[in-house]
């Protein structure tokens, strides 16, 4: 059995959700939401669901069709303009009833709202990321109860907060740029800031009650929250749990047992403790420290070893009352490096040690999967966090402007190995500094750390996103009154939220901003002169003028949080919202749904450069091929990058830039069918940036660069054990599918590194395998490079655009297809495809006209005359569903 330690604390929270919560109900809890609910409006009333929002319960009700069906965006915004009421009836359960407290909890709520228990208000709520805890029992009767949510336009009430600001200053930007055809002054109030819309998104600002609201009764101490922190010792480790209680009453002390069990630890704990509420809050929490006498297994980033997760029960009881949390957590050390050492003292590093080994973070940028909260569902969660995993994504970083995710999303991440960097809820803005602001943001701030910090995926909690650089570069004008904006800045991040998760969560660090320059931002004031420099903290950088397909036009920082290019999705996506007078890349519909500006004529720009353009992209075959062409540079441009910051990891490039250790694409997911950064559509369908990064994520990778006249391969490898490779490079014909001259050399890959592993010069191997020309630009060949004695990719090198390549009209066909004896969790049926081809194919696209799936690997150069690829299915179709939807296409179908 396992000592016990017990102690006191003061402290208090207002928290519920948990990873997994018992099935079993308790007496003192009663679900509300399955009571009949009603939508209201000053004119018509409607039935609705809870939870929900108003935009799915008026779609349920046919008085609003699909949401992004071409210019619906525009058609509906009225919704958002109006006030909305819910209510219902319900009866109280008579265990509840004779309870001595009983509160009405409200897990989210979107956003302002006043509330009503039988006509008495009870509350009233002002942000979406706060658990609303009303005290309601004088306010109930023995029968029918009426239960009223009054919910103010969002859009009203944050153009009233701004105009009251406003009377003192302005807290900048007044609204968001005009391409993104959205609603101004999201940063005035406390809600999903993409729902005002973003440069990827649409406006539909919604209200509701967007998650789970219930009535909890008690006479004594209910459970609210459960912290778990595991602690290296010098020997072994030790479990300290805060827990978080209300009370019935204030000034009351109380006393009960915490019953303690992880059976895979052997730890069966009864523990007596005794706490006072001091205040009017009717809050407090007590400390249990317990040692650890097994040696548990750690939990690892997907990639570095296994993702062992414990099952801990936490039960409370009183004489009066018994509460109980379920939930998984695993052992794990993390550690933010920033030392002038390593990086030759000019300026310090930035990497995360987990479990005392440092790991590149490899990911993408996770925004909200729906503009609905309430329609991020669970399955939904989970087939995005799988499909991170299955591209060899290691991390995901949680935006700023979106929300704090439900249970299942960290539940996921936390079983397949996905490490979390996770803003906070404030984007792109200046914010308020009132007293009203700092205290909601305080309850939120609060509220989310106690819920989500048992979760060892989070590695690192963020202040903001790019508020830092936004102050600094002027973005908004903020120079009229720098000081002014800088005081306010540094009250709410460093003043006001700091300081509350450093007492609430000590098991992972805090940085104030995205990006930053870490600890030298903090010894600026909190302001760097420069932040996102590339010798300090990590960067966010996009340039969409550039050649993105040669990696030395990259900077080279110590991580990159974001990155990225536009693409368009694909036609599947696009033909399910549109008519076919849309499909014109000139379209208004075309421009609608473009909210980065001038974005549409970057992808273009950029197609350009490297890619034979369709001879009319306002026709609608040309408009098609568009789709298709910026997914073909979107994937090889971010493929470009990445693979340049990989090559720097943990070196130094002599000038004392590089020793990179993070390279996290935006975007991982779109929010609706339309042109972003996104590698996964809507609809989840992969695009070929997704199919990609499976590739340039690979725990090793060769990746060849042309330096100096010369081919060099460099090797990257996240393995953690040095390995014996062998490095193959050919030079192939463009009008040829046999193998050209064929160069290889052995070398001792280090583990944890990234190392040049062997140098051809051009001049030499091009000659020797026929080339056209003995230098790069040549328009004949191209270079592929795999290694051996290992599970790794091919890498292929294009000497040349491939508009200006001489390849020859490919036909490819499918010389078999039959089902796959296992498909891979998730999805329904798998199969088994063969194709062949008479030339060599460029960026082969493989796509079903409606079945949602994926293939193995798509947008690849076919160099030989077979290829076999597989593909997995969400749907059970037959393999002559397959063949009918399957349609392909390579770069030489462009005219």
């Amino acid at each position: 059995m396992m000592s016990a330690v017990k102690s006191l604390l003061l402290l208090c929270s207002v928290a519920w959700s948990v990873n997994r919560v018992r099935n079993e109900p308790l007496s003192n809890i009663q679900d509300l939401s399955i009571f009949d609910w009603i939508l209201k409006n000053d004119t018509s009333s409607y039935p609705a669901i809870v939870p929900g929002g108003v935009y799915t319960d008026l779609i349920r009700a046919g008085i609003l069709d699909d949401l992004y069906y071409r210019f619906n965006d525009f058609a509906y915004r009225w919704v958002s303009y109006g006030d909305w009421s819910y209510e219902a009836k319900f009866t109280v359960d008579e265990t509840i009833f004779q309870k001595q407290r009983i509160l009405l909890v409200c897990d989210g709520l979107d956003t302002v709202a006043d509330v009503f228990v039988n006509d008495q208000q009870v509350g009233s709520s002002d942000n979406m990321f706060v658990q609303y805890k009303f005290d309601i029992k004088d306010s109930l009767i023995d029968g029918e109860n009426t239960l009223t949510f009054k919910f103010k336009s969002p859009v009203q009430y944050a153009k009233e907060q701004w105009d009251a600001q406003s009377s003192e200053y302005p807290v900048l930007p007044e609204c968001v740029d005009p391409a993104y055809r959205g609603e101004c002054h999201a940063n005035h109030i406390r809600k999903m800031q993409a729902s005002f819309a973003w440069d990827w998104g649409p406006s539909f600002p919604s209200v509701g009650i967007w998650k789970s609201i219930r009535l909890e009764g008690f006479d004594t101490l209910q459970l609210r929250d459960v912290l778990v922190f595991t602690e290296k010792q010098s020997e072994g480790w030790k479990l300290r749990l805060v827990v978080h209680m209300d009370t019935a009453e204030a000034n009351v002390q109380y006393s009960g047992k915490i019953d303690l069990q992880v059976k895979d630890l052997q730890i069966q704990e009864t523990i007596e403790f005794y706490t006072f509420a001091e205040t009017e809050s009717r809050e407090c929490s007590t400390e249990v420290t317990v040692n650890v006498d097994v040696t548990p297994e750690l939990w690892w980033p997907r990639g570095y070893g296994s993702q062992r997760l414990y099952d801990m029960s936490v039960t409370l009881q009183t004489t009066r009352d018994v509460a109980f949390k379920n939930f998984l957590f695993g052992f794990r050390t993390i550690e933010l490096v920033q030392t002038a050492e390593e990086v030759d003292g000019q300026g310090l590093s930035f990497y995360f040690k987990i479990n005392s080994v440092p790991i590149f973070l490899k990911g993408s940028n996770w925004i909200p999967s729906h503009i609905l909260p309430e329609n991020s569902t669970p399955e939904k969660l989970r087939f995005l966090v799988r499909s991170a995993a299955e591209a060899n994504h290691n991390t995901l970083r949680i935006w700023g402007g979106g929300m704090f995710e439900a249970a299942e999303f960290y539940q996921a991440a936390d079983e397949l190995g996905l490490v979390i960097w996770h803003d906070f809820m404030f984007a792109c803005s200046m914010y308020p500094s009132k007293d009203w602001f700092l205290s909601t943001v305080s309850a939120e701030i609060r509220h989310q750390v106690r819920r989500l910090q048992h979760h060892p995926s989070i590695i690192v909690w963020a202040g903001n996103n790019e508020n830092e650089k936004a102050l600094r570069d002027n973005w908004y004008g903020t120079n009229s009154n720098f000081k002014l904006y800088k005081a306010d800045y540094k009250k709410l991040y460093v003043e006001t939220i700091r300081p509350i998760v450093i007492v609430e969560d000590s098991s992972r660090p805090f940085v104030v901003s995205s990006p930053s320059n870490g600890l030298a931002s903090e010894e600026e004031d909190f302001v760097a002169i420069n932040p996102g420099s590339y010798n300090y903290g990590d960067i966010h950088y996009y340039n969409y003028f550039m050649d993105a397909w040669d990696p030395k036009n990259f900077p080279i920082p110590r991580m990159a949080t974001e990155y990225g290019f536009q693409a368009m999705p694909s036609f599947r996506s696009i033909k399910r919202v549109t008519s076919s007078d849309d499909w014109s890349y000139n379209s208004t519909w075309n421009d609608h749904v473009q909210h980065h500006p001038g974005g549409n004529s970057e992808m273009l720009l950029q197609v350009e450069m490297h890619l034979p353009r369709p001879s009319n992209i306002d026709a609608e075959e040309g408009f098609k091929q568009m789709t298709y062409l910026t997914q073909v540079n979107q994937a090889m441009s971010v493929k470009a990058e990445t693979e340049w910051y990989r090559r720097w990891m943990g070196k130094l490039n002599g000038e004392g830039l590089g020793y990179t250790y993070g390279a996290m694409y935006w975007q991982l997911q779109d929010i609706w069918p339309g042109h972003s950064w996104a590698s996964i559509e809507y609809d989840g369908n992969w695009k070929l940036l997704h199919y990609y990064s499976k590739d340039f994520f690979a725990s090793i990778l060769p990746i060849p660069i042309v330096e100096e006249g010369a081919v060099r391969v460099y090797i990257s490898s996240d393995l953690v054990e040095p390995v014996n490779v062998g490095v193959q490079l050919v030079v192939q014909r463009y009008d040829s599918l046999e193998d050209g001259r064929s160069y290889s050399s052995e070398f001792l890959m280090p583990a944890l590194s990234s190392e040049l592993a062997g140098e051809w010069v051009l001049s030499t191997i091009l000659p020797e395998s026929g080339c056209d020309t003995p230098s790069i630009n040549d328009f004949s060949c191209f270079i592929r490079v795999s290694l051996t004695g290992v599970s790794a990719p091919t890498n292929v090198l294009l000497l040349s655009d491939p508009k200006d390549a001489k390849y020859n009209k490919a036909t490819i066909s499918v010389a078999s297809v039959s089902e796959s004896i296992i498909a891979p969790e998730g999805y329904a049926k798998g199969f088994d495809i063969i194709l062949t081809t008479d030339n060599v194919a460029l960026f082969v696209n493989l796509e079903l006209s409606s079945t949602l799936g994926h293939f193995s690997e798509n947008g690849f150069q076919m160099y030989n005359s077979q290829k076999s690829v597989q593909f997995w299915s969400t749907e059970d179709i037959t393999v002559d569903d397959f063949l009918d939807e399957l349609n392909i296409i390579s770069l030489s179908d462009i005219v």
